[in-house]
C-alpha cells in the first residue's frame, strides 16, 4: 500500500488541496505525506535563488496548519526531476499532483511534457482532477487494461485499493481499429480486429479466474472510451509506456488526452516502478473501516 507519498504543490490553494485530498484517499492510515515544491532552475554559486525562497514560503504556508504533513523544497531543471529526487530520497511509493491548465505546474501536463514526470518517476503517479477534493474511501474505480505489463501493474494497484475500500471495480479493455489501421493499412477490418477482440476477451476471462473481476470490451479510441467509462468514477487506473514518434503523430498520447479530458482522478503506473508482484501485493490487504458502500473487487 502507499505509505510514503510525495504531493507536488505550487502555491495555488485549490489545486494543492485537491492533490492532498487524493493523496489522503489513496494512502494508508498514518501514511507519511511530504508536500513538495519544485523551484525550477539551476543552483547558483553565488547564493540562494529567489525560486527557493518562494518555494519555502509556499511549503511553510501549506504545512503549518496541517500538522501531519511534512514539507520539502527542491531545486531542479524540471518538476518531474525534482519530484523524482525527493521521491527517491524518501523512498516514496506514490507521487500525487493536481491536474490544472493554470500555472507552471499545470503547464507541465500540456502535450508531451507529461512524459517528464512519468519518465522520471520511480513509482506510480496520481493526478487529481480539477474540482475534485472529496475525502473518505473510494467508491468506484475504473481500470484501463490491455494485458501489457504496465496495465497489469495498474490493475494490481487498483485491485489493492478496491479491496481495502470495498470499492466497485470496472475493467475496460479497448480494441482500437484506428491504431491497427495506422500500423497496418487495410488490416483494420476483418481478421486482425477479430483476433484483437478475441485476445481482449481471453484477457478479461483471465481476470475472472484470478480476481473474480469482470470487464467489458470497448471498440474505438482508448482515450475516448476510457474517458466515457470513467465519468463519475473516483479513480481511473492505467499503465503508461513510451510510444514511438509514429504513434504520437498518428494517434497522440492516450495519457495526455485523458489528462486533458479530466473525467476522473488518475493513477498512472509507469514501467519498472518496482512495485510488488500480483501475488505479493494482494496478500494481507487491510480493510479501511468503515467500509464504503458498493460492490467488492
Amino acid at each position: 500500500m502507499f505509505q510514503t507519498i510525495i504531493v507536488g504543490i505550487e502555491g495555488r490553494r485549490s489545486q494543492d488541496d485537491e492533490a492532498l485530498a487524493l493523496a489522503t484517499r489513496l494512502g494508508e492510515p498514518g501514511a507519511e505525506i511530504i508536500a513538495t515544491n519544485v523551484a525550477i532552475g539551476h543552483a547558483t554559486v553565488l547564493g540562494r535563488s529567489g525560486a527557493l525562497d518562494e518555494g519555502e514560503a509556499i511549503v511553510d504556508a501549506f504545512t503549518e496548519p496541517r500538522v501531519r504533513t511534512e514539507g520539502s523544497v527542491v531545486q531542479a531543471e524540471s518538476v518531474g526531476r525534482g519530484l523524482r529526487d525527493v521521491a527517491l530520497g524518501a523512498r516514496a511509493d506514490l507521487i500525487v499532483i493536481a491536474s490544472s491548465r493554470r500555472g507552471a505546474l499545470g503547464e507541465l501536463f500540456a502535450g508531451d511534457a507529461v512524459r517528464d514526470v512519468l519518465h522520471h518517476a520511480p513509482c506510480p503517479v496520481a493526478v487529481a482532477t480539477v474540482g475534485s477534493g472529496e475525502s473518505g474511501a473510494l467508491r468506484r474505480i475504473v481500470i484501463g487494461y490491455d494485458g501489457s505489463g504496465e496495465s497489469e501493474a495498474a490493475l494490481v494497484e487498483a485491485v489493492r485499493i478496491a479491496r481495502r475500500d470495498d470499492a466497485d471495480v470496472s475493467v475496460v479493455d479497448v480494441v482500437e481499429p484506428m491504431v491497427q489501421a495506422a500500423a497496418n493499412p487495410g488490416a483494420w477490418l476483418g481478421g486482425s480486429i477479430d483476433e484483437q477482440y478475441a485476445i481482449a476477451r481471453e484477457q478479461l476471462d483471465g481476470l475472472v479466474e484470478r480476481f473474480g473481476i469482470r470487464g467489458v470490451i470497448a471498440v474505438g479510441r482508448a482515450a475516448t472510451e476510457l474517458t466515457d467509462a470513467s465519468r463519475g468514477a473516483d479513480l481511473l487506473a492505467i499503465g503508461f509506456r513510451e510510444h514511438g514518434l509514429l504513434d504520437r503523430l498518428l494517434v497522440g498520447s492516450t495519457v495526455n488526452q485523458l489528462l486533458h479530458a479530466q473525467s476522473a482522478s488518475m493513477l498512472i503506473t509507469p514501467p519498472d516502478s518496482g512495485r510488488p508482484t500480483v501475488a505479493d501485493a494482494l496478500d494481507n490487504i487491510p480493510t479501511r473501516a468503515p467500509a464504503a458502500a458498493g460492490g467488492t473487487a
